[in-house]
């Protein structure tokens, strides 16, 4: 997700480093906590833009530098897949062949996205992970371009959409 856009006083800034009246704030972008920073601008920008470099290295990868440093694992996919399983679909109370077509979906996901981490994810990346289904299914070479839940049972000529 993207940041808020900065106002024009504030464009100068780096990432993860804020103002607050008499002094600057820098956020923690993995882990969340806030750092007071009382120091002047130019000392702000240079302490933040060093925290910025060391911390890229932990976002980038697959976390196990997070890990070794400090025993902390970031969340995956996975992690998320089987919370959503665990707290959220247990008490919806769905039909035994609607609660057998979410896991049996969720596993998919499971396998395919599994290990990636949840900040490697975006909206352009789960777009084309999900656009492979859709592609398969509609553009297929050996079937034609149907509605998926109509069939035609009559022996009428059918359209080509």
């Amino acid at each position: 997700m993207a940041a808020r856009p900065r106002t024009i006083k504030n464009r100068k800034l780096p990432p993860n480093l804020y103002p607050n009246e008499n002094y600057w704030r820098y956020r923690n972008p993995i882990t969340g906590p806030v750092t007071s920073i009382n120091r002047p601008l130019e000392e702000a920008i240079k302490l933040a833009r060093a925290a910025n470099l060391k911390l890229a290295a932990l976002v980038v990868d697959d976390g196990a530098l997070l890990t070794l440093l400090t025993g902390d694992r970031l969340p995956t996919v996975s992690n998320l897949l089987q919370r959503f399983n665990d707290e959220w679909l247990v008490d919806k109370g769905y039909a035994a062949r609607t609660l057998e077509e979410i896991k049996f979906k969720l596993e998919r996901y499971r396998q395919d996205l599994g290990n990636r981490l949840i900040g490697q994810m975006d909206v352009l990346t789960m777009a084309e992970y999900l656009d492979q289904f859709s592609l398969q299914y509609f553009r297929s070479k050996n079937s034609k371009p149907k509605h998926p839940t109509l069939k035609c049972t009559d022996n009428l000529p059918r359209s080509r959409y």
